[in-house]
């Protein structure tokens, strides 16, 4: 899950929320590796994958945002 928009909602140091646009987009489970070892490699590799789709997530999410990406995807 990619959140985007909640420090300006709630910025640290502010006692309460204000209202603000938030975004959130779900993306596909991420299954761990089908192996008996759970060892710090199979750790590193899921964690760097479930990294890498969250930042591809949010990019997206800024995009969407964006005045030029509006106009490019035409939502």
């Amino acid at each position: 899950m990619a959140l985007e928009g909640f420090y300006d909602a709630w910025p640290r140091g502010r006692r309460f929320p204000r209202f603000s646009k938030l975004h959130v987009r779900f993306g596909d489970p991420i299954d761990p590796p089908a192996t008996e070892k759970n060892n710090e490699e199979t750790y590193k590799q899921l964690t760097e994958k479930l990294r890498e789709r969250v930042v591809e997530m949010w990019e997206k999410l800024r995009e969407k945002d964006s005045p030029q990406g509006v106009a490019a995807t035409g939502d």
